[in-house]
């Protein structure tokens, strides 16, 4: 297989999923009566930054993606993201590493983000004035990852 790479940018602050989530209520009819609510269902939604910064992603990775070759369907890839954060962020790796993942997920740039074999080389930075995240796709080699 041809070495396949690809460089994508979306700019807003960099930010992570697992904090601050919500919880809210969904109407569900076939809860019985013997729960502590009747008639609705629990459902967790990531916090508003988070979907915030996710909406402006997808729109600008879709449009990178028109001009691009896609990362072929269930194989391993090695992920290098560089989080160009703003002002007073701090956020971990981790967490910008998840967010990462799920974001290049739902903008269907890989088909889901168990096929990220490595994080290698990935940094946070600071950039006050143009707050960013910078991400390298390569295929990983096929011994990699089963």
């Amino acid at each position: 297989m041809a070495e396949l790479e690809l460089r994508l940018t979306w700019h807003g602050n960099p930010t992570t999923k697992k904090n601050r989530n919500q919880i809210c209520w969904r109407r569900n009819p076939n809860r019985g009566l013997r729960t502590k609510s009747p008639g609705f269902s629990p459902f967790v939604l990531p916090n508003a930054v988070y979907l915030k910064a996710l909406k402006a992603a997808l729109i600008q990775l879709r449009q990178q993606m028109k001009d691009l070759e896609p990362i072929p369907r269930r194989v391993p890839v090695n992920v290098e993201a560089h989080y160009y954060l703003g002002a007073r962020q701090a956020p971990d790796r981790d967490g910008l590493d998840n967010a990462c993942g799920d974001i290049l997920e739902a903008a269907e740039v890989i088909p889901n983000d168990y096929w990220i074999a490595s994080w290698d080389g990935s940094k946070r930075h600071r950039d006050t004035k143009n707050p960013r995240t910078e991400v390298i796709i390569s295929v990983a080699p096929a011994n990699i990852f089963p």
